[in-house]
């Protein structure tokens, strides 16, 4: 009898031991995504792998998110989501807490750190592999080139702690949670400002002359947008709309356009355009009579 109930609970032991080793998170990607709507990128941690349910898998430990922009370019968090304090169930705060500008192994970038403190506890809710949580915000005061140079650090390839200008900081990506097992794994691909948007095709009017009314939409986070035309004859414009009136032959062909918005997001578009026919000044004949037109 006493072998049994040995047996039993060598049993439900080894169950509830694999239970709790299912029930852990095994690996996280970072990714940043701007939001146009909000005028900001909000940061991700993405759940590759396992697992949390329980209250001390799904505890916070020491983690750290680290952003590379362009030097002098301003950077504050503006909101957190997660994980949750413990007793007043608010967003732990993320904090930036260590800077370096313009590093001389980094030249041309800053880098900050961003850090969730150990105290008080805080935990995400149930995970579970697939999820993606977002866990803060951050503003940037300029954003430049359609944001391709806002970067999460790249563990490995950025400058170590004892590199010129680096402070003897570890600037590395790292997330526990659960214990103090390192589980970031990658970056994930980041999602930058999103291009104006060119209504396709344009409306083209045959008045005049050469007549384009072109329609293009952004967030108003990217106004304003600047408009480069080209086009047949030397033509360049500035202004949202093509119209040469009158126009010739000259002025047939290809027109394209570059919009830029205020952040430096580009798309472009070529318009093949034709003027009506000029037939010629009007003229009153008799009957009978012959009259040529251009």
């Amino acid at each position: 009898m006493k072998t049994r109930i040995f047996l039993l609970a060598a049993f439900f032991s080894c169950f509830f031991l694999n239970q709790n080793l299912d029930a852990q998170v095994e690996s996280v990607n970072y990714r940043l995504k701007y939001n146009a709507d909000s005028c900001w990128y909000d940061a991700f941690i993405i759940i590759n792998a396992g697992a949390a349910t329980s209250a001390a898998d799904r505890t916070q430990y020491n983690s750290q998110y680290t952003i590379v922009v362009p030097t002098g370019t301003g950077l504050t968090v503006t909101r957190r989501y997660a994980p949750y304090e413990t007793v007043s169930g608010l967003p732990i705060p993320w904090a930036k807490t260590t800077s370096v500008v313009n590093p001389a192994s980094l030249s041309g970038f800053d880098v900050h750190s961003i850090t969730v403190p150990l105290s008080p506890t805080s935990r995400y809710n149930n995970l579970a592999a697939g999820d993606t949580v977002k866990i803060f915000s951050f503003a940037l005061d300029t954003i430049f080139n359609c944001g391709a140079d806002v970067r999460l650090w790249e563990n490995g390839s950025d400058p170590a702690s004892d590199q010129p200008g680096m402070l003897d900081s570890d600037w590395s990506n790292g997330f526990t949670i659960g214990g103090t097992e390192q589980l970031y794994a990658a970056n994930s691909a980041a999602q930058h400002p999103p291009k104006p948007f060119i209504l396709t095709p344009p409306l083209i009017t045959c008045g005049g002359g050469i007549e384009i009314d072109l329609t293009v939409t952004t967030s108003a986070c990217q106004d304003p947008l600047q408009y480069v035309w080209t086009g047949p004859n030397s033509y360049a414009g500035s202004t949202q709309d093509v119209s040469i009136v009158p126009a010739t032959s000259l002025n047939v062909g290809d027109y394209k356009v570059v919009v830029t918005d205020s952040l430096g997001c580009k798309d472009s578009l070529t318009v093949a355009a034709y003027n009506k026919p000029n037939a010629g000044p009007d003229q009153t004949v008799c009957a009978g009579t012959t009259a040529n037109i251009s």
